[in-house]
């Protein structure tokens, strides 16, 4: 977009022929983007469920065990 600016603004007129040669490389790039994005997705929500299991795991074995009374159970401690 900033080429198709550039140029309008070098040559003083809008010649339709240049604004879309560089709006075009503009949208290619975009949609580049676009579809590596799509295809980091599942690695990106794997890598969450995999950081929460872990979390959740690293939780349950740091929690300690209580008895009915409230007080730590000395089996688990």
């Amino acid at each position: 977009m900033f080429g198709a600016m550039d140029k309008m603004g070098l040559e003083g007129g809008s010649d339709p022929d240049v604004l879309a040669e560089n709006i075009s490389l503009a949208l290619i790039t975009t949609a580049g983007g676009l579809f590596v994005s799509l295809l980091a997705l599942p690695v990106f929500i794997d890598a969450i469920m995999r950081f929460v299991r872990v979390k959740r795991e690293i939780r349950t074995l740091t929690r300690t065990e209580y008895s009915r009374d409230g007080k730590p159970d000395p089996v688990s401690s």
